[in-house]
């Protein structure tokens, strides 16, 4: 069963993809320049986890270079109000 939904909104019809508890969800956002990396997982103590990056993009790069911007969980916030891990 589905624990995750992903939206990809562009110059075509809106589509959607789904990702389970076990296999979690990850969306990338790609220009030349680089790209964004967006995941989503279900943690093994239950609580839905996040992380953001910025990287490299592969097919225009020689080597991976990769950020973090944010990773945290999901439980118990409201918009606006995400606290991250560090």
């Amino acid at each position: 069963m589905a624990a995750f939904r992903g939206v990809v909104i562009g110059a075509r019809s809106d589509v959607s993809r789904l990702g389970t508890r076990a296999s979690g969800i990850t969306t990338l956002a790609q220009t030349e320049a680089g790209q964004i990396r967006v995941s989503v997982w279900r943690r093994s103590d239950g609580q839905n986890a996040y992380c953001v990056q910025v990287e490299d993009n592969p097919t225009f790069s020689c080597g991976l270079r990769t950020a973090e911007l944010a990773s945290g969980t999901l439980e118990g916030h409201r918009p606006g109000t995400l606290d991250t891990d560090h």
